[in-house]
């Protein structure tokens, strides 16, 4: 695979993507304002110093990388750099054993790279069954992927080949150097520019507090979705497109829908691709489900 042809085709996709969006937006009578939105009372918010009013307000504002507590993290790239780079170096160390490391490291593992994912957990990709996730793994470590699990990243530094990136395992301190560090350690509610406190919106770690309907237990003006919000949902794309469609008839019709999480289907996009939907084996053991797996 050859990352320059690649990283080519993929702007062909997404480069025109914003602008065709917005004007799809504007064409149906959707005004758009480009700007940090800030609350300034439970139903104000303003956009750029413009102050602006409205009844019903829906806070969709993703994730973004969650922080890393190890020295000189800051060298660290997320996924976005990541899919800009026009070379890809042959050394690229991913932090994190969750989705985005393992799709990531298979791509540059097929494009000519060495990669290695170092996950501290016991077990990468929790949420899928472990035997398939040790196939994979498997299959992974045949294509050239380096999987270390149960290790922590204590620290790195820059130097003139790269980086050099201390680890922990068992107690036993190693290093290796690597020449890119991206950043697969799992994102956060992106929600700390938006001063949540003004609109007296409560919220936590995992996002804003909301009802079954999604809409905020402290401000019943203010409606959330998607990554943004404390839900039942895994984050997904198809997970936030089906909450804030039931957040938006909610708010166009003062309703109470509540979305349907029990059946929802989730991927990586690994070479092979890894799937599940509905409960994991465990899960319905705990559910006190008589099961037979074969």
């Amino acid at each position: 695979m050859n990352w320059a042809q690649l990283m080519k085709h993929k702007h062909g996709f997404t480069d025109g993507v914003p602008t065709s969006m917005e004007d799809d937006l504007k064409a149906h009578g959707v005004q758009t304002l480009h700007g940090t939105a800030v609350f300034t009372g439970p139903t104000e918010v303003e956009v750029s110093g413009v102050g602006y009013h409205a009844p019903k307000i829906l806070i969709a504002t993703g994730a973004t990388p969650a922080p890393l507590d190890f020295h000189s993290h800051e060298h660290v790239i997320d996924s976005t750099a990541f899919l800009n780079l026009e070379d890809l170096p042959p050394r690229v160390l991913f932090v994190g054993g969750g989705f985005v490391s393992f799709e990531f490291a298979h791509i540059a593992a097929r494009a000519g790279s060495r990669p290695i994912i170092i996950d501290r957990g016991s077990r990468p990709l929790k949420s899928f069954d472990p035997d398939l996730v040790d196939l994979l793994i498997q299959r992974g470590t045949q294509a050239g992927v380096d999987v270390q699990s149960g290790t922590s990243i204590t620290g790195m530094e820059a130097v003139p080949a790269g980086y050099q990136v201390h680890l922990e395992q068992q107690g036993v301190a190693t290093m290796i150097e690597v020449d890119l560090v991206v950043h697969g350690a799992g994102r956060v509610p992106d929600l700390s520019r938006l001063d949540l406190e003004a609109g007296g919106v409560a919220y936590g770690p995992r996002g804003i507090d909301v009802t079954a309907d999604l809409q905020s237990i402290t401000n019943s003006a203010v409606y959330a979705a998607g990554d943004a919000a404390d839900t039942q949902g895994m984050p997904l794309t198809p997970v936030a497109v089906m909450e804030a469609k039931v957040a938006a008839s909610n708010i166009l019709k003062s309703g109470d829908a509540v979305p349907d999480y029990g059946a929802t289907p989730t991927a990586v996009f690994t070479i092979p691709e890894l799937a599940r939907v509905g409960a994991l084996e465990d899960e319905a053991r705990s559910r006190g489900m008589d099961i037979d797996v074969r």
